[in-house]
């Protein structure tokens, strides 16, 4: 499980896609957090340091549903507080707090948003009770493609995850 926690924070962060973006210190607001995403079919590939993590996923994206929060990056999470957010160029950047049994992770992110493109980039570092690092850093990226109208008998919220490689 000691191996596994590295991964599971990052890849929960980045799977929220419905929460807003967690209020506080440095917000941005929706005019800095880059261009507002076309509306239809976005597929989605996940790297953890650099080799493929998940399949590609495959989601029907309705129009009001992207400019609601930051689906890419930081969300509010029990135990997580973020401690900086600061908008650049296209996007921004932040960085959140996590502590749970003890475990203490620090996740340093940048999300940047364009109309058919979208990154988010994360590395989360962990650390036990006695302040050592637990694990090694590990770095996830998920990038997220426009592809087109969503495909007939898919509807706006409908995911399709590919095989995991």
């Amino acid at each position: 499980m000691r191996r596994l926690l590295p991964f599971l924070v990052p890849l929960a962060l980045a799977a929220c896609s419905q929460n807003p973006p967690a209020q506080g210190a440095g917000a941005v607001d929706k005019a800095d957090a880059g261009e507002a995403p076309l509306a239809g079919l976005w597929k989605t590939t996940t790297t953890v340091n650099g080799r493929k993590a998940l399949g590609e996923n495959q989601t029907c994206m309705a129009a009001d549903a992207l400019g609601a929060g930051a689906p890419e990056g930081e969300a509010a999470a029990a135990g997580c507080t973020t401690t900086s957010r600061q908008a650049r160029a296209g996007g921004y950047s932040y960085e959140l707090v996590c502590e749970q049994d003890g475990v203490r992770s620090v996740v340093s992110g940048e999300v940047r948003r364009a109309a058919r493109r979208t990154t988010a980039t994360s590395t989360t570092r962990m650390f036990g009770p006695d302040g050592k690092e637990a694990a090694p850093a590990a770095t996830v990226v998920v990038e997220s493609t426009f592809a087109g109208p969503c495909p007939a008998g898919m509807k706006p919220g409908d995911f399709v995850q590919q095989g995991v490689g």
